[in-house]
């Protein structure tokens, strides 16, 4: 079997139909991926993994039932800090924003929450999102 870090969302939904893989055991191994990768590489800026977990926890259990929301239910997703995700603070990659939390989803998220991905974190953007810029703060 292909790492799970690796596997492509075909192939985690597969292994989700037929039990030999739980959306929480995915989950587990992207957020050790990312322990290990991003001090150096720096490629996220906001995580939550309980809410990670536990959002994989409900995957997990609607799989057993047979009633997962799409094929894509508890596949890991990460967001750009271009979206707003309900709960957490959208920077535009600038420290000139503010950290409020967002009070609701972009419609991206919203559409993907509804299918049951899985976010797993948020990756920064160049300041102000403007490709000139190769630092996120």
């Amino acid at each position: 079997m292909t790492e799970i870090i690796w596997m492509t969302a075909a192939e985690l939904s597969s292994a989700y139909a037929k039990g030999t893989l739980s959306p929480v055991e995915a989950c587990r191994a992207v957020l050790a991926r990312i322990d290990a990768v991003d001090p150096v590489i720096n490629a996220f800026c906001h995580r939550d993994d309980a809410r990670v977990l536990a959002d994989a926890a409900q995957s997990e259990q609607r799989w057993a039932r047979g009633e997962a929301r799409s094929a894509l239910d508890g596949v890991p997703v990460s967001i750009k800090e271009l979206m707003w995700f309900k709960g957490w603070p959208t920077r535009y990659g600038s420290l000139t924003t503010t950290d409020e939390p967002n009070p609701d989803d972009d419609p991206t998220v919203y559409h993907m929450r509804r299918a049951g991905r899985v976010s797993r974190a948020r990756q920064p953007r160049p300041n102000s999102a403007i490709p000139a810029s190769p630092i996120p703060r």
